[in-house]
């Protein structure tokens, strides 16, 4: 069982009630997912603080640079076997969640959320009555906010339907507190006992609707279908019915996991921007036409035969971010951001680099793209820095070798 660092919900940091994002102390990686560790502490923390320290830190990267650098290390296995990570990739991939938690692509994804009717009874003197209590999330902006509905009947011909649901483990004796916590499993409704005639059943159908990255317009589906990837612990039977926390509750990270394919995928989607980027403006295109087609394919292809609309899959990543208001301690206002997940923010960093004048710039070491306001700089990193001067110190070194001592050469 995780930990809640106590200090979460008690602090008066003004900061961490705008742009917070959530990181546990410790990950790991499980049967495909990057998951919190057995006994990691929950934390929020600013994901800008470190945005800054690399624009005043010399060879510190934003975060989302660290981000696309971890594609070095992640290999494909031929013949569809899957993804695989080297030993040392890994640990890479679990220090960055480390640093700066899970992407948080479900809650950047999800629209609103309607889970199963939980069927609850109780003891009436004119007879029982059966109660259906649903729950809905619905985002709007960055924030996630919680509705419920309840619907009873008294009537006694609902013994019937009762005793079907108390077969099957569904039924629960009315206790509208224990609705705020988790334990309970709800009914879908193409699971619903048939009611007696005249009984209306006015339940909302669960499961999630979604505006995925990569697609227009909503999808409205099943919580089986894509959304219980994320929350490997809740079974394939239950996935369904579960009462799932609302997201971005500390109960909601409890449960959350990423696929591992899933959050390499989003960062190629990163690396995909930051290319087409270079490809588009970079300040060194016309030395590399002779690669045109290399790039090309590295970074996603045309796109119906023309180039990507890339600000525009850019501001598709920062959607959901809204204005937020606060007052300070001084009891002064502000008016800043609020992001919907990490991706947004990371997005944004992408967006205010570019305001701020850094243009992209290939990586002549690893062919990473990257953004710089140095037009001389040359590696995406000081990894690839060094590994290009070891080589050129090492070529050094072998021409002489073979230089005889008077100049000449052997």
């Amino acid at each position: 069982m995780n930990t809640i660092d106590p200090g979460m919900t008690t602090a008066v940091n003004i900061r961490s009630w705008i742009s917070p994002w959530w990181r546990f102390s410790e990950y790991e990686t499980r049967h495909g997912h990057i998951l919190p560790a057995e006994g990691a502490v929950l934390e929020t923390y600013d994901p800008w603080d470190a945005y800054l320290e690399s624009r005043s830190t010399r060879d510190a990267v934003p975060p989302y640079q660290s981000l696309v650098t971890l594609l070095k290390g992640v290999l494909f296995l031929p013949g569809g076997k899957g993804l695989t990570l080297h030993p040392e990739s890994r640990k890479e991939l679990v220090d960055w969640c480390r640093s700066f938690g899970l992407l948080g692509l479900l809650p950047h994804e999800a629209v609103s959320v309607t889970l199963a009717p939980v069927c609850m009874f109780e003891e009436l003197e004119d007879g029982p009555e059966l109660g259906l209590h649903t729950r809905s999330y619905y985002r709007t902006g960055a924030r996630w906010n919680e509705t419920s509905r309840s619907e009873g009947h008294d009537e006694i011909r609902v013994a019937t339907a009762m005793q079907e649901l108390r077969e099957r483990g569904l039924l629960y004796q009315a206790d509208w507190s224990k609705l705020n916590g988790i334990e309970l499993l709800g009914v879908p409704r193409t699971q619903m006992p048939a009611l007696p005639p005249g009984l209306p059943l006015n339940v909302p159908p669960e499961g999630v609707v979604l505006h995925r990255l990569e697609r227009h317009g909503l999808d409205q589906e099943p919580f089986g279908r894509y959304w219980g990837d994320f929350f490997p612990s809740v079974t394939d039977t239950a996935k369904e019915a579960f009462q799932y926390p609302r997201p971005l509750s500390p109960e909601f990270w409890e449960l959350y996991a990423e696929p591992i394919q899933v959050f390499v995928d989003t960062a190629i989607l990163f690396r995909r921007i930051l290319g087409w980027l270079y490809l588009l403006w970079g300040s060194t295109v016309e030395r590399d036409n002779y690669r045109l087609g290399e790039l090309l394919e590295l970074f996603g292809g045309l796109e119906a035969g023309r180039p990507r609309d890339v600000l525009g899959e850019l501001e598709a990543m920062i959607g959901g971010t809204a204005p937020a208001i606060f007052r300070d301690e001084r009891g002064d206002f502000h008016v800043t951001s609020r992001f919907p997940s990490l991706i947004a923010a990371l997005a944004m960093m992408i967006a205010k680099d570019l305001e701020d004048g850094r243009r992209p710039r290939l990586c002549e070491e690893c062919d990473t793209p990257f953004l710089t306001a140095a037009y001389q700089t040359r590696y995406c990193s000081l990894r690839c820095r060094n590994t290009a001067q070891k080589r050129r110190s090492r070529s050094k070194k072998r021409e002489a070798r073979v230089q005889k001592p008077n100049g000449g050469s052997s």
